[in-house]
């Protein structure tokens, strides 16, 4: 699943891939009209913070066909967003290289 993060909630992307790289995730290196690509895995879920040509991105693994499994897709979203929300500072519970 592919959710774009809005330019309020991480206004300075870099500060995401150096925070992220700080507590031991690895950037993937530039890729076509890819800045950076992070995998990691929240809560046994595979995902990736990637910075792209339109902004940033999130994607999360999840089950296409289960409703409740696109559920908990999304609330992860949310929780990942609002963790590494340079206001709220970055926190590496739950996160884990793949």
């Amino acid at each position: 699943m592919k959710f774009s993060v809005a330019r309020d909630e991480w206004p300075v992307p870099y500060l995401i891939r150096y925070a992220l790289l700080l507590i031991g995730l690895e950037d993937m290196g530039r890729w076509d009209k890819t800045a950076f690509r992070i995998p990691f895995r929240y809560r046994g879920r595979a995902a990736a913070i990637t910075y792209e040509k339109f902004g940033m991105r999130f994607y999360l693994q999840h089950a296409s066909q289960d409703e409740a499994d696109r559920t908990a897709a999304v609330k992860a979203h949310r929780e990942i967003v609002d963790n590494c929300n340079p206001l709220y500072g970055l926190s590496n519970r739950g996160y884990s290289s793949p």
